[in-house]
């Protein structure tokens, strides 16, 4: 792994380990959503980082991932679309008030955040290996 693509991974990693430890408490589901997003984005950051690639400054990660695949075509799909839609989808609207977005019977459940996690950890340990 290149140095400048240490930060990112660290980074992601702080924000999975901030998202288990919240896992728990069902008061703050909608900041787990945010670190899961989070450790999400800046796993694939690190991707453009370590091949040499202009990293982005969008928040998307069905259009990060999507991007990456595009600029290295042996990158595997480490997620599939409808993954990253929930992802998209339910951090955009984790930072605000119910009733203003896709989630609008209130916060997350922890189906929702445990699905997410999964998601997370998947795309943490396989930006490493690339």
């Amino acid at each position: 792994m290149k140095e400048k693509t240490r930060p990112w991974i660290e980074f992601a990693g702080r924000d999975l380990a901030a998202a288990e430890k919240l896992q728990a408490d069902d008061t703050i589901s909608s900041i787990v959503l945010y670190h899961r997003q989070q450790c999400i984005e800046k796993s694939i950051k690190a991707l453009f980082e370590e091949h040499d690639l202009h990293v982005p400054r969008i928040h998307a990660t069905l259009k990060l991932h999507s991007d990456i695949r595009q600029a290295v075509p042996s990158m595997p799909q480490f997620a599939d679309n409808e993954d990253l839609e929930f992802i998209d989808n339910t951090y955009i609207d984790a930072g605000y008030p119910v009733g203003m977005g896709t989630l609008p019977v209130g916060l997350p459940s922890l189906k929702e955040t445990s699905r997410g996690l999964v998601i997370a950890r998947r795309f943490l340990i396989r930006s490493t290996l690339f």
